[in-house]
């Protein structure tokens, strides 16, 4: 299968770009979960890692081949480009939320989607991800926006492409003095 090249210039751009559209990145079972966390992966240039056919994008799945097994091999997904988050209440904007397997009965595999909010302190999280529609699905859905259950959150990863910069601090005012400078000087220039 062929990587599809989207804009990643910010957690938006990819959202925008890819909401409503199927990505099936390894030829496998139509549009899976994991063809969407993998389709970021391949757009930054990590495929073809060794013992991946086809050449596609390496988001592995630590031997499991689900969606879970992502964070079983968090250290190898993540080298340098990404920050892995451990805490589903420091989850942010744009990260790729792994939940374990179990979220419904007969839950096999987990799931893998873009966080499209800040933790907002509740166990149902927006998120960005592909076949989220119907667990029983075989062939998967396309990308949408859905609020979804993540009691069963494992971690997170955060590109660091999409981190804003602090925002500058204020800048420093400095109070005037009340001090009569002007009268002071014409003091010292009659003093001469």
């Amino acid at each position: 299968m062929a990587l599809v090249e989207v804009d990643i210039s910010s957690f938006d751009a990819f959202k925008n770009a890819t909401l409503g559209n199927g990505y099936d990145i390894d030829g496998y079972y139509g549009y899976q979960c994991w063809d969407y966390g993998a389709l970021l992966w391949g757009n930054i240039g990590r495929y073809g890692h060794q013992g991946t056919p086809y050449n596609y994008p390496y988001l592995s799945t630590g031997g499991t081949g689900y969606a879970y097994g992502i964070w079983l091999a968090r250290t190898e997904n993540a080298t340098d480009q990404f920050e892995l988050i451990f805490n589903l209440s420091d989850v942010k904007k744009g990260d790729l939320v792994i939940l374990d397997k179990g979220r419904f009965v007969g839950d096999t595999s987990g799931h893998d989607a873009y966080a499209d909010e800040d933790y907002n302190g509740t166990n149902t999280l927006r998120l960005l991800g592909q076949n989220q529609e119907n667990p029983s699905a075989t062939v998967g859905h396309v990308v949408t926006l859905d609020n979804m259950d993540v009691s069963k959150f494992l971690g997170a990863f955060r590109f660091k492409q999409w981190i804003a910069p602090p925002p500058p601090p204020p800048p420093v005012q400095r109070k005037k003095s009340k001090f009569p400078w002007v009268l002071y000087a014409n003091k010292l220039r009659n003093m001469s």
